[in-house]
């Protein structure tokens, strides 16, 4: 299972990152004419195109590549805001005292009790739509599992010897959350972080199939998915590889998410 979720992710990544080589036409250029080419293996199919055009004539293979970049931007950038504050936030909860346990936890109570995909929609109307947005707005709304996760965590870790050990030695509230708590936590947090990247991919396909993601002219798949289910009936494939790219994705780092919570 970690072999297939480490080679389904890496081969997004690397899709991703060699994007201007791999994709074989501009994903912006506009081709009227050739507007909703089927694939290269279907009757009237353009060579050149070979998993077919969008209705601009557009090439679906390189907006799929593309797309790749965004997504993983989202996943990556989201997971990286939301556990760098969750991890802090629950660190300090943990270990900072009752009061200020409480208070911040009544904070994620507060949070929790929205709807995440809710909560982001509103924002995203508030703020208005741009590939930086979602992913800080998406990166704001899950820091609280990080945070639930990382306090318990500490509150059981700060108990063990080593710990008691290091502090009659002398050493400072901060030494001891930096040195002896914070590696504990880390194994849990990166599973969460893992399994937190897919999530994070469903839910800007989501918003970009809404109309409150990525904006046109940047590839997203959800965007295709919303451009494919217009022209479904002619043009199947608009949508379908646009689906089978975010499947693909988000089955390989649910694969390898699992295999590291197995391992942990």
């Amino acid at each position: 299972m970690a072999i297939i979720g480490v080679s389904i992710v890496l081969s997004a990544v690397a899709v991703a990152v060699a994007a201007p080589v791999l994709a074989p036409h501009d994903f912006k250029k506009q081709q009227l004419s050739k507007a909703l080419r089927p694939p290269v293996w279907a009757s009237g199919a353009d060579r050149t195109h070979l998993l077919g055009t969008d209705q601009l004539g557009r090439d679906l293979l390189s907006r799929i590549i593309y797309g790749a970049r965004t997504s993983l931007l989202v996943g990556a950038g989201g997971v990286l805001i939301a556990g760098t504050l969750g991890v802090a936030v629950g660190l300090v909860a943990g270990s900072a005292g009752r009061r200020t346990d409480v208070a911040i936890m009544r904070i994620v109570d507060v949070q929790l009790s929205f709807p995440p995909i809710l909560l982001v929609i509103a924002i995203m109307a508030f703020i208005g739509q741009s590939l930086l947005n979602v992913v800080v707005v998406l990166g704001l709304v899950t820091w609280v599992q990080y945070a639930r996760v990382v306090r318990g965590m500490t509150l059981a870790i700060r108990e063990h010897e080593f710990v008691e050990g290091a502090r009659a030695l002398g050493a400072s509230q901060a030494r001891l959350v930096l040195r002896h708590v914070l590696p504990g936590v880390v194994p849990a947090t990166a599973v969460i972080a893992t399994v937190n990247v897919s999530t994070l991919i469903l839910a800007e396909a989501s918003l970009s199939f809404l109309g409150l993601g990525v904006q046109p002219p940047t590839p997203a798949w959800g965007t295709m998915l919303a451009e494919g289910r217009e022209v479904f009936r002619l043009a199947w494939w608009n949508a379908v590889f646009p689906g089978l790219a975010i499947l693909l994705t988000v089955l390989g780092v649910n694969m390898l998410g699992d295999a590291l919570d197995r391992g942990r």
